[in-house]
């Protein structure tokens, strides 16, 4: 028989991914399901808590860490080559490097936190520019696309931009990444410019800049 949560849930747009059965009932995820992202909107999407922490520890940034090999390796095949995925990790996100990006480019590391599990991270960091902060990276977990948590990590974001004084955030993102692109147009940025650059290892990043007035 299926429990009365879950006819509920079904109704709105069909299927669902089941993750567990708890004794609440069952709890859907890994989907895209419209009346979840309404919940989210509401309030009520029977998370717990949702929080936005900074990052700094060792442990946090190995966390993060994890979490980008886990959602490069799902999310960028097709985009870049495997070769490239492998090298661009080990490149940008060893410790050395994270902790060489706080402590010399002044970036800063975000946690994003759902029930108190590591679901997504962002970075942020000045430019030559004054007024002009630079969203280094913006990442949610795959299982987890579709629910709203990326608006609300950009959002978050933007405001930390603001409460610095910048008037501008600024972004790069792979040509091919279409998803992305999208995400980022949805959210009021546009593009302005498109960059080729070599990262060594004989490999090159072909990107558009993206800009958003905060």
């Amino acid at each position: 028989m299926i429990p009365e949560k879950l006819q509920n849930i079904t109704k709105q747009d069909g299927v669902v991914a089941i993750a567990t059965l708890g004794a609440d009932g069952p709890h859907p995820v890994n989907t895209r399901n419209s009346h979840l992202n309404d919940q989210l909107s509401a309030g009520k999407s029977g998370w717990e808590d949702i929080g936005i922490i900074p990052a700094t520890q060792d442990s946090q940034l190995a966390d993060i860490a994890d979490l980008a090999g886990r959602i490069w390796r799902v999310c960028y095949p097709g985009i870049i080559s495997p070769a490239q995925i492998q090298y661009m990790l080990a490149q940008m996100y060893s410790l050395d490097t994270l902790h060489a990006e706080i402590r010399t480019q002044k970036v800063r590391f975000h946690q994003l936190l759902v029930d108190g599990r590591l679901t997504g991270f962002a970075a942020i960091g000045p430019t030559g520019t004054p007024g002009v902060l630079k969203l280094h990276k913006l990442y949610i977990a795959p299982e987890s696309h579709g629910l709203g948590l990326g608006k609300r990590l950009l959002n978050h974001c933007e405001a930390e931009a603001a409460k610095n004084g910048a008037r501008r955030l600024i972004l790069a993102v792979n040509k091919r990444n279409a998803r992305a692109i999208a995400f980022y147009q949805r959210n009021g940025l546009a593009i302005i410019e498109s960059v080729v650059s070599e990262i060594g290892g004989g490999f090159v990043m072909a990107d558009f800049i993206m800009a958003k007035e905060v």
